[in-house]
């Protein structure tokens, strides 16, 4: 073990403060959104909608794709750090107080000529999640904001594939990468959503290829290899980099490590919301493999904390995982 490593994973993505608001069916068919997608909108246009669902109990917790990961990560017992940018206003003082609250090293900095990024969040009785963000800040994260000491002292470096679309984004990424290699820092990615594809298909191809892990879901994957199901997607990729990881929901996860396969089952539960589902998944299973775990039980404990956060409402789990104190039990008999 290299003891200049004193970080597990720094995260690299959009500072987010995520808005969660349940609705009904017959609200959500008014706000002329598209079912289960995330769409980037503007200041005005969040604001508009905002104060069209003023009546709705609201939520908020700090997050973003890869900052949820590393949430987790943390709160598992593991070392993270975070690279993003918030405005100085209210939600960017909530953000960084609450992630330094939950104990990640934060080298986030701050814009005073736009807002924090925001995530509305909808959620319908079907447990569908209708994504609203606005990214403000956020999208100015650069390669100025990389510390490389940071980047140094980690074992894994965590790529949000969302922030391959940001003004910044190819040359952020690329910067992060290099600094990863030079300090033989691992790289993972997450492929974030399968229209990222259809945008900056040929960039995260690139990513993918420099990277020891991938994280995707069944879209996403099928969408980059081009075929129509996950076994011929899994064959089609699963000697172009070390390791991914495909998850399938409740029909569970497909891992490659190395030479080493493992597939599991889903756990099945009544699912509240899919918010943070995938975000879990990864936290979880980063969580495992840089603390001794093996590759199946790496897998299950990402398996169970995703089903956790399925069964209740955001990203951010609201009650004790079960089994975190007797985690250790739990892998032995599952």
């Amino acid at each position: 073990m290299d003891r200049n490593k004193t970080i597990d994973v720094c995260a690299l993505g959009h500072a987010i403060v995520d808005l969660q608001i349940s609705v009904s069916e017959g609200v959500f068919s008014t706000l002329n959104l598209t079912r289960g997608r995330m769409c980037l909108v503007s200041e005005e246009d969040q604001e508009k909608l905002l104060e069209s669902l003023n009546e709705f109990p609201l939520s908020r917790c700090s997050g973003g794709s890869a900052a949820n990961s590393v949430i987790i990560l943390s709160q598992l017992g593991g070392r993270g750090a975070f690279f993003g940018v918030t405005g100085s206003d209210q939600y960017g003082k909530f953000y960084n107080q609450e992630m330094k609250q939950l104990g990640i090293e934060l080298p986030v900095s701050s814009r005073h000529n736009k807002p924090t990024g925001t995530c509305l969040i909808v959620i319908t009785p079907d447990a569908e999640r209708t994504m609203n963000t606005c990214l403000g800040a956020a999208s100015d994260l650069g390669p100025a904001d990389l510390s490389e000491s940071i980047i140094a002292r980690s074992n894994w470096l965590y790529i949000e594939g969302y922030l391959l679309m940001s003004p910044q984004g190819p040359e952020l990424v690329r910067s992060a990468i290099d600094l990863a290699e030079r300090n033989k820092t691992k790289i993972a990615i997450s492929c974030s959503d399968s229209f990222l594809v259809d945008v900056v298909g040929d960039l995260l191809r690139e990513v993918v290829a420099k990277s020891d892990l991938v994280f995707a879901n069944a879209a996403e994957i099928c969408k980059l290899t081009e075929k129509d199901n996950v076994s011929d997607a899994f064959a089609a990729i699963k000697d172009e980099t070390r390791s991914y990881v495909i998850t399938k929901g409740a029909a569970g996860v497909l891992v490659k490590w190395d030479s080493e396969i493992v597939e599991l089952p889903g756990i099945v539960v009544k699912a509240l919301d899919t918010t943070g589902a995938g975000d879990m998944f990864a936290g979880g299973f980063l969580y495992g493999i840089n603390h001794g775990y093996a590759l199946k039980d790496s897998a299950g404990l990402a398996n169970l904390l995703a089903s956790q956060i399925v069964g209740q409402l955001g990203a951010r789990l609201a009650k004790k995982i079960e089994g975190i104190d007797g985690i250790n039990n739990f892998l032995k008999h599952n």
